[in-house]
This record gives C-alpha cells, structure tokens and sequence, in this order.
C-alpha cells in the first residue's frame, strides 16, 4: 500500500473569521448577531463600532 499525501496544512494560527471578530470585539454571541441583523440600521452601527475598535475604521 502506497501513497503520498498531496495537501498539507498551512503553517501559523487559522484564520479568522469575520463573525468571529465582531463577536470578539463586542462581547456578544453569535445569536445575538443574528437578532442585530433583523434591525439593518443597529446592525450597521454595530458593525461600525467592531471595524473601529479592531483598527479597521473607514
């Protein structure tokens, strides 16, 4: 039996993923994310509030 394995996992930390961040960074659940959603306009301003803590302002 031979054979060579073809992929190989990446070096350093996995990435991150966006909801992560903003869960991190707000302190909230990802449930909690889901109930900002249904309200556009505080979902945006959380939103806005996660990019700029995290150093992402725009």
């Amino acid at each position: 039996m031979e054979g060579d394995i073809l992929a190989k996992r990446r070096r350093g930390r996995p990435w991150r993923k966006w909801i992560q961040d903003v869960t991190d960074d707000l302190s909230i659940t990802a449930a909690e994310t889901a109930h900002l959603a249904h309200d556009r306009e505080k979902f945006q301003r959380t939103v806005r509030v996660a990019k700029f803590c995290s150093g992402q302002a725009f």
